[in-house]
């Protein structure tokens, strides 16, 4: 079954135009779409996804054999992005995020159902993640992807 939704572009509520999930792509992403990626991933500030992380970081941790990253894609542009990797016997979801106008496709449920499944194949059986406190939609979405809130640890970071 074909599924639409209604999407308003350009905030301009004459112009309207339907978007269907059957035209999303996804795929792993390699070290060609770093650029991509970062320019993307800009556009969502709730994301943190860090000043310093530039073309050439990004295109190192794409080319490690321990991160794992999935893009969708509609025709030739990129609508989400999910990116993680392995930290020893636990892997960590660092950055997701959707165009606004392929929300509630459950595409976002789908790139992290991907990274599950590259973990689960290599050997990893705990996925963490960090949300902002104030980050209502995401903790939403991820208590619905089955991370639960860890009452018992304190996250500590420094950029060095």
């Amino acid at each position: 079954m074909t599924r639409f939704d209604r999407v308003q572009l350009n905030d301009s509520p004459e112009i309207l135009n339907y978007v269907s999930v059957d035209n999303i792509r996804m795929r792993a992403a390699t070290e060609s779409d770093a650029a991509g990626i970062i320019e993307f991933f800009h556009q969502f500030p709730e994301v943190s996804f860090c000043p310093w992380q530039d073309l050439a970081t990004t295109q190192n941790i794409l080319k490690s054999h321990t991160s794992v990253v999935f893009l969708a894609e509609a025709e030739d542009d990129i609508v989400g992005v999910v990116m993680g990797g392995l930290m020893g016997s636990r892997a960590t979801i660092n950055h997701l995020a959707i165009d606004p106008m392929f929300q509630k496709f459950g595409i976002a449920s789908q790139l992290v159902s991907h990274v599950k499944s590259v973990l689960r194949q290599k050997g990893i059986h705990r996925m963490f993640l960090f949300v902002h406190k104030n980050n209502d939609a995401g903790l939403q979405f991820w208590t619905k992807q089955g991370l639960n809130q860890t009452s018992d640890e304190v996250t500590l970071e420094m950029d060095i």
